[in-house]
């Protein structure tokens, strides 16, 4: 077919046949005329005269196309996307720049706080796994503890349970005997 369009007497030909058509159609169908007419004069007041692309504005193949082309290359393209809502707030209540500025300094701070959290993480999902499975934790948690910064230290050994001892005088124990 692209080699039938590239010589202009055949592309002419196609041309006046699909025209030919399109004109006995409309006038078989006097209510499609009419249609027609209603939506090129829509697209024309809404396009401002432009010319139609294909797909009409709210689309949501073309609202795809609109989110990745600024995810790529719009104002926001440096900030990750699922934080652009924080950072859409931000500049809302305290401009471009500033909104730009805090959101590098969390960005930073998250970095530095990552591996701290991550710790966190790790020994909250070790304690609950040795809550769930019973101790003594199992050697595999234990070598993946140390692998993620925890320390060996010596085992806690208590000493022998101190006596116990009264404190009081004597009249308050016999008082207590007594009754």
């Amino acid at each position: 077919m692209r080699a039938r369009l590239e010589d202009p007497a055949a592309k002419a030909k196609i041309i006046g046949a699909a025209t030919a058509g399109f004109r006995r159609s409309l006038e078989l169908k006097p209510d499609q005329r009419e249609l027609r007419r209603e939506i090129c004069r829509k697209i024309g007041k809404e396009r401002g005269g432009r010319k139609p692309i294909g797909l009409p504005p709210g689309h949501p193949i073309r609202a795809k196309a609109a989110a990745t082309f600024s995810a790529r290359h719009g104002l926001a393209a440096w900030c990750p996307t699922a934080r652009r809502k924080e950072y859409r707030n931000l500049r809302a209540r305290h401009g471009a720049q500033a909104a730009r500025q805090l959101m590098e300094q969390r960005f930073a701070v998250e970095r530095e706080a990552s591996p701290i959290i991550a710790g966190f993480a790790l020994a909250a999902r070790l304690a609950t796994e040795a809550y769930v499975n019973d101790w003594p934790m199992s050697f595999v948690l234990q070598l993946e503890a140390v692998r993620n910064g925890a320390r060996i230290v010596r085992k806690f050994n208590p000493r022998a349970p101190a006596p116990a001892i009264y404190i009081g005088s004597s009249a308050s124990m016999c008082a207590e005997v007594a009754l």
